[in-house]
């Protein structure tokens, strides 16, 4: 399958707090947190960073967690047979420190107000 840079489709604000909550509700029955990640934040030139690599159809979503199992997200440069644009550097001294895996970006609550 094949995508293009028109995939996803815009939702509104009911749909996207309902899914908020149903991600809320489910961080709380299962792992007993009070206050889960609600988000998490990627700046503007990192993201073009990313759109901006040869032959970058969109940007692919990882889902993954950090050392203390917090949700965390990595984003990656996708081709339109949603291929990573991805260097592998298995192997390699330095192990991969390029601008192709985005991630660590700040989470709400932690930074928001």
């Amino acid at each position: 399958m094949k995508v293009t840079e028109k995939e996803g489709e815009f939702i509104t604000l009911k749909e996207a707090i309902g899914k908020q909550e149903k991600h809320l509700k489910f961080r709380n029955s299962h792992f007993k947190e009070k206050d889960p990640v609600r988000s998490q934040f990627f700046g503007k030139e990192k993201l073009m960073t990313l759109l901006n690599k040869p032959n970058c159809t969109g940007i692919k979503i990882l889902f993954g967690h950090d050392d203390k199992e917090t949700p965390s997200l990595v984003l990656v440069a996708a081709d339109e047979n949603l291929k990573l644009i991805a260097k592998d550097f298995t192997g390699l001294k330095g192990g991969g420190d390029d601008d192709t895996y985005l991630a660590h970006g700040p989470t709400c609550p932690d930074v928001c107000m």
